[in-house]
């Protein structure tokens, strides 16, 4: 039986798009609360025990002055993600928190 996909059109393009298209007409408290929203987006997946893993402007989508969170492709049903260490990290886009406990790690080494 094939899947089917419901998914919500955002007219307003993605947080990315708007940013590059009118840096000085995003002032500094419309971009935090784009940025509340988004943290309140993923507040509600991490209740549901899902990470998102792919976190990104081009990934939040406005429609009517709301960020919804979009792109789902790389989400996990998990309440715990691990960092295979093999393998090279983005440190542009750890947590702060991240670098802290990575620093434990080689120091215990």
């Amino acid at each position: 039986m094939p899947y089917l996909l419901v998914m919500e059109y955002c007219d307003g393009g993605s947080v990315e798009d708007k940013l590059r298209a009118h840096p000085k007409k995003i002032t500094v408290p419309m971009r935090v609360d784009m940025c509340a929203q988004g943290s309140c987006g993923l507040e509600y997946l991490h209740s549901r025990e899902c990470i998102h893993r792919d976190i990104a402007t081009r990934n939040c989508l406005i429609d009517k002055g709301t960020v919804k969170l979009a792109d789902f492709g790389m989400c996990r049903a998990t309440n715990v993600y691990k960092i295979d260490l093999s393998k090279p990290l983005n440190v542009r886009w750890l947590a702060p928190e991240v670098t802290v406990v990575l620093e434990s790690l080689t120091i215990s080494h």
